[in-house]
């Protein structure tokens, strides 16, 4: 547990929403029993930037303390709605945070981050969110890339998870959605993978839960 510090964004009471469609935020306590304390916004909307909204954070502590950002951004262009991963960096966790570049983490579109550290190593899983891994979930539905800095990544060919899902007794479950992949980490190794899956078929939003899913 790292020593508290108080975020440098203005602390938000119980139901209250700062100024602005799209931030992102934080909660901190001393405990994990809390008590919790919101703050916000540490990132918002800029002027200029590459972004309509941003949301789904995932955070990278390096060992100087400086932290790492990575969150979902959407644009408009011609018409679609295009989604990439954007990045920023603070000096400590509690901020303040600064975008490193207006330019996406990828030339591929893709949404959802989230990165772990091992051996020395950036991992991050996101949604593919190209017109391949919507027309065709169950066969692209995440990607896996790396990174020796967390600023540069290569994009792994081999496709970490699908929207076909096999079960323990061996039946595979074609699904219409997976995405916002996270992961369960002990002793520095991933244990399981956590999903938002969406059954078919996709024009029932409603169906809709998190899958845990063992990893061997």
């Amino acid at each position: 547990i790292r020593p508290f510090k108080r975020p440098h964004a203005k602390k938000v009471a119980p139901g209250e929403v700062p100024s602005g469609d799209f931030w992102i935020g934080m909660a901190v306590a001393e405990a994990l029993t809390g008590p919790w304390r919101r703050y916000g916004p540490l990132l918002g909307l800029r002027d200029g930037a590459l972004e309509d909204m941003i949301t789904n954070p995932s955070v990278a502590i390096l060992p100087n303390g400086t932290a790492l950002l990575y969150y979902r951004t959407t644009h408009r262009e011609r018409k679609r709605t295009q989604r990439h991963i954007g990045v920023a960096v603070a000096d400590h966790w509690a901020g303040p945070y600064r975008r490193l570049s207006r330019v996406p983490l990828f030339e591929a579109l893709a949404e959802d981050p989230y990165v772990w550290q091992t051996g020395g190593v950036f991992h991050m899983l996101v949604h593919d969110s190209s017109s391949a891994g919507y027309s065709n979930p169950q066969k692209y539905a995440g990607k896996h890339a790396f990174s020796r800095d967390g600023l540069h990544w290569t994009v792994s060919p081999d496709v970490p998870y699908s929207a076909t899902v096999a079960l323990a007794n061996g039946t595979l479950v074609l699904y219409a959605r997976r995405e916002r992949p996270e992961l369960v980490v002990i002793a520095g190794r991933p244990a399981a993978l956590i999903t938002a899956i969406s059954a078919q078929p996709w024009t029932r939003r409603d169906h809709g839960f998190t899958m845990v899913q063992q990893l061997r």
